[in-house]
């Protein structure tokens, strides 16, 4: 999924589960985001995402319990 935030960076972000199956639209309840023209889906910090699920993939995140059995993948880029 195509993530924007206000300074106009980007980022093609991906939460791949052991089964191969990409549900990062699902965690990130993308539904409820807005979009850009483009589609991205627009957040306030790109940074804030990363850090919150490497936090629960890691097992360090308050809001879950335990791991979140997920690899991360994050290609960052400016626009």
């Amino acid at each position: 999924m195509l993530l924007r935030d206000s300074t106009g960076r980007s980022v093609e972000f991906h939460l791949f589960a052991s089964s191969g199956v990409d549900f990062a639209e699902d965690w990130l309840d993308a539904g409820s985001l807005s979009r850009d023209v483009d589609g991205a889906y627009l957040v306030d910090s790109i940074d804030y995402i990363i850090d919150y699920a490497t936090d629960a993939v890691n097992g360090c995140n308050p809001d879950f319990d335990g791991k979140l059995d997920a690899d991360i993948y994050a290609d960052i880029w400016v626009m």
